[in-house]
């Protein structure tokens, strides 16, 4: 299943690696959200093409929403979860059954692997994107080893477990995800990660939609962090107090304190980038890049505590 909105670019492309799957008995579920970039002609085409495509109408225009659309006409006894720009190998729907049945988990997946825009900062954006120093240590941005974990990225389900856990929140912004999966584990489920698996993923063009991409996923988990306090990592705190140090830079008392502090975080995300292997250019533009996910996150996350958003707020 995958909720969509505008993914004229690259749907065509991801539609083709789907149908070309090694595992064939699967219907593919296309939630449009009302896509005003042709992308709904090209979900048509590849509907009245191939049979086993189908398109939904997703009036809610949320992912979440779309998601929840795809669920309820979703007859399989397992659903594999994907975006309209994930590209995904020829044998990854039948590695994710594979992994189901063979680790009787709800839920299974692999990494997110970046595939820039070709351009200095799109290459520098994948590197902070598959970077701890950038994307933080989620393990399915730079796991070492497969084995449980507490998300994963897109993944693939037990149908039977979402249906019994409500589906997706739409509530919650694009942390969706994330969100699922904790009520998933919270009530005795497993999540696998196998590292050797990946989808790849093409990351946002230009500082300033990552800076916007980011400051959703701050104010998102604000908004699961309402839902779950016990969800909440040290490794997600730690940035939300950039926003904090940088106001007490302008307080006599805790100037100091807040200058160290934003220092210190940005001679650790230079020093992160210049240890990685790519070239100067891309370790410049992936430092920037970086800076702009963190401070936009802690943005977006006190943005998220402090106005609670409805759920029609994310499109």
């Amino acid at each position: 299943m995958l909720p969509l909105f505008n993914e004229a670019v690259d749907i065509d492309d991801v539609l083709k690696r789907i149908s070309d799957q090694s595992y064939d008995d699967f219907e593919v579920l296309l939630a449009d959200g009302g896509s005003s970039d042709g992308t709904i002609d090209h979900l048509k085409r590849w509907e009245k093409a191939d049979s086993r495509f189908r398109y939904i109408h997703n009036p809610r225009k949320l992912q979440s929403a779309g998601l929840n659309t795809a669920l309820a006409h979703c007859c399989g006894e397992y659903l594999v979860r994907l975006d309209g720009h994930s590209f995904v190998q020829k044998d990854y729907v039948q590695r994710c059954v594979d992994l189901l049945d063979q680790t009787g988990a709800a839920v299974v997946g692999g990494r997110m692997i970046a595939q820039p825009v070709d351009s200095l900062v799109g290459r520098g954006i994948a590197l902070a994107n598959r970077s701890s120093w950038g994307a933080g240590p989620a393990k399915f941005h730079s796991g070492a080893t497969s084995g449980p974990a507490e998300t994963v990225y897109l993944g693939a389900f037990r149908t039977q477990v979402v249906r019994e856990l409500g589906g997706w929140a739409e509530d919650v912004g694009v942390n969706e995800d994330y969100e699922l999966n904790h009520r998933i584990r919270k009530a005795g489920h497993g999540i696998w990660l196998a590292v050797d698996l990946g989808v790849g993923y093409r990351p946002r063009g230009s500082f300033k939609l990552v800076a916007i991409q980011y400051f959703r996923y701050g104010r998102s988990k604000a908004a699961v962090m309402r839902r779950h306090p016990d969800s909440v990592k040290t490794r997600q705190v730690l940035p939300s107090m950039l926003f904090p140090a940088a106001a007490g830079i302008l307080i006599p008392p805790l100037r100091t304190l807040g200058v160290l502090s934003v220092g210190t975080h940005s001679a650790a995300v230079v020093a992160g980038a210049a240890r990685s292997d790519a070239a100067l250019g891309d370790r410049v533009t992936g430092a920037l890049a970086a800076l702009a996910m963190h401070w936009s996150w802690s943005l977006g996350f006190w943005h998220g505590l402090i106005w609670k958003f409805p759920a029609a707020y994310e499109q």
